[in-house]
């Protein structure tokens, strides 16, 4: 998105909050081949959890702003709908302490990393498509 004349709070959230979470994102593509290799896993996986762990939490940022701009997208809206509660649960086990950290693993799988990596992807589409608008 380009910067624009005037005060736009669209611009606001890919700026201030889409682009970090993406640079997170980033970081965590890079390391997971490291943390799936058995010899360098070990090295790689408190980085990789890390990554993660900040990328979803800033996921639930742009998710939560989105929605509160009452922005509508075809692929992002409904998991949205779906999984906001989910991210704004996990993203206060990361930034608030808990004694316990169930929270936050019961986010590690597979199901919760596809709708997550389909949000993210549906964001970088609106986003591009705003600088077309």
């Amino acid at each position: 998105m380009t910067t624009p004349k005037e005060n736009n709070p669209v611009w606001t959230l890919f700026f201030a909050y889409f682009v970090p979470c993406d640079l997170i994102h980033q970081h965590y593509q890079r390391m997971v081949p490291r943390f799936y290799d058995p010899e360098t896993q070990e090295a790689a996986a408190q980085e990789f959890f890390a990554y993660i762990h900040l990328w979803l939490s800033l996921l639930y940022v742009v998710a939560d702003g989105f929605k509160e701009l009452k922005l509508s997208d075809a692929a992002a809206s409904p998991i949205i709908d779906a999984h906001l509660d989910e991210l704004r649960v996990f993203r206060n086990q990361v930034f608030h302490f808990q004694k316990k950290t169930y929270k936050r693993e019961q986010f590690h799988g597979v199901d919760q990393f596809n709708w997550a990596e389909k949000l993210h992807t549906a964001f970088q589409k609106f986003f591009t498509s705003q600088e077309d608008a």
